[in-house]
């Protein structure tokens, strides 16, 4: 597996964890608002910034310290040597939570249904219609969208604790408002918590000319409020 960047130890990205943040690079989107713009654009071909050998002797000096890794990117599935690697990490006692934009869910079900995934964390960029827009992907893959997160709803319902997941939206206005949100509170399935975030664009992004903002620490608040009102 191609590792483009590692974060040695994260509070924030595994929740409950320490972890550390593996990076893959490439991805299948075009986000204008992506800021992993370096991740997005290179190749998932390309060279690696860190061997995984070299990854594993990290983990492993960290044995007792971190809790999981964190597999994110760019988009992890489209890596041919995910499942081996998740496999090599598990064998140092490490949970591990995958990152992904729900394209793979073949992929997404094989990883689960081989208990080789403690938490997913699936990006919805929006409601259907706004996807194109959002994702820079004029022919979004909808139906392979809809499929994964079917997948996390089901398995996170019956897994009894051993497998968690959650939906998240990074919210940036005005193209996300009010009305686009509650319809996404009925396109996406009920059963697993939806996070909404905050759009960073201080951090530099694909499209330097995307017109997003961020919202408030307030109004994303009550927006959140909102949605989950909504998916009761």
């Amino acid at each position: 597996m191609k590792i483009a960047g590692l974060v040695r130890s994260s509070l924030i990205d595994f929740p409950g964890r320490v972890a550390a943040v593996i990076f893959t690079p490439g991805c299948n989107f075009r986000c204008p608002w992506c800021h992993n713009a370096e991740l997005a654009l290179t190749p998932h071909t390309a060279p690696p910034a860190h061997s995984l050998g070299e990854v594993l002797d990290f983990l492993e000096s960290r044995r007792g310290l971190l809790g999981g890794v964190v597999i994110s990117g760019g988009e992890p599935t489209l890596q041919p040597g995910l499942a081996d690697c998740i496999e090599k990490v598990k064998t140092l006692g490490l949970g591990v939570k995958l990152d992904t934009n729900g394209t793979r869910p073949d992929i997404l079900a094989s990883l689960i249904e081989n208990g080789l995934l403690e938490y997913v964390a699936l990006d919805v960029k929006g409601p259907p219609e706004a996807y194109p827009a959002l994702s820079g992907m004029p022919e979004a893959p909808l139906q392979a969208i809809e499929r994964a997160m079917a997948l996390l709803a089901r398995h996170a319902s019956t897994a009894k604790g051993h497998f968690r997941a959650e939906f998240r939206t990074t919210v940036m206005e005005p193209h996300l408002d009010e009305a686009r949100l509650l319809g996404m509170a009925h396109w996406i399935p009920a059963g697993i918590p939806w996070r909404l975030q905050a759009f960073t664009p201080q951090h530099g992004i694909l499209d330097p000319g995307f017109s997003g903002r961020p919202p408030t620490e307030t109004r994303l608040a009550e927006m959140q409020a909102l949605v989950d009102a909504a998916r009761r």
